[in-house]
């Protein structure tokens, strides 16, 4: 399954979106950098869970605890 984070573009008016996968005990198992490409083909076949608005703060902190997860689009 995953969930689509959404916050804030950057302060030069980039994207920052991610797609958070998890594994069927709930923990995260990968998360791609939307960027500008859209919806990753891993979201096929895969249960979409609710979108979620986070934080800039919060969306960095992601990034930085699960940096060996992370994949750019």
């Amino acid at each position: 399954m995953y969930q689509h984070l959404i916050t804030k573009n950057d302060p030069n008016g980039n994207p920052r979106r991610l797609y958070v996968f998890y594994d069927s005990l709930g923990n995260v198992a990968k998360i791609i950098v939307e960027g500008y490409c859209g919806k990753p083909k891993e979201c096929e076949e895969q249960i979409e869970l609710m979108s979620v608005e986070i934080s800039p703060s919060f969306y960095r902190r992601l990034l930085k605890i699960f940096k060996e997860q992370v994949k750019e689009n």
